[in-house]
């Protein structure tokens, strides 16, 4: 019917702002308006975010990604979890080298370099001390096919992400020992596959 207001988070009701910022701690634009499904539109969404922002309720991390700032958290200090902050800006990423390591539970050590393979490769962004770093998949996996091959989902904190396997994440450590940590973090994280 003409007039009628029809939500666009799929779930024939709008959710609060409040309430979205609880279930979705490291976020996109694109998925608030899609959620969120402001009276105003996209620019009813921005303008909502922005207010969050000046009241230091959220930090924004990259060009159209932003990160809920715990209660009693300054925003400057505050490091949202690089592994969100990557599914955010790349949802189609998947997790490869350390990063694998640690979403595979077998990490022999703490890093401060995140890698994920993504179609298109992009800057790295940079997150107080941590890198997140976008690269292309290998050579030989770069056709839809064979880009799946060796795949895992893992749940993390509520989400599902996409991660190279056990198998593959140590092929190609070895083929890239820097990626991982070196040979001896390789070694010591795959013994607890």
């Amino acid at each position: 019917n003409k007039g009628e207001i029809i939500p666009r988070n799929n779930t024939g009701c709008t959710l609060k702002t409040a309430d979205f910022f609880n279930s979705h701690s490291v976020f996109s634009l694109n998925e608030a308006d899609r959620v969120l499904a402001p009276a105003g539109g996209r620019s009813g969404t921005v303008e909502r975010l922005k207010y969050h922002l000046k009241a230091g309720r959220l930090k924004l991390v990259a060009r159209g990604v932003y990160a809920v700032v715990p209660p009693g958290v300054p925003v400057k200090g505050f490091q949202p979890d690089p592994f969100l902050v990557a599914t955010a800006v790349r949802p189609d990423g998947v997790f490869s080298y350390h990063s694998a390591l640690e979403l595979l539970g077998v990490a022999h050590s703490a890093w401060t370099r995140y890698t994920l393979y993504v179609e298109k490769r992009r800057r790295p962004l940079r997150l107080n001390s941590t890198d997140i770093r976008f690269l292309e998949h290998p050579g030989p996996l770069r056709t839809e096919p064979c880009r799946k091959l060796g795949l895992r989902k893992v749940e993390y904190r509520g989400k599902l992400l996409q991660t190279t396997g056990p198998e593959r994440t140590l092929i190609e450590g070895f083929r890239r020992l820097t990626e991982v940590g070196g040979l001896q973090e390789l070694v010591n994280s795959a013994s607890g596959f």
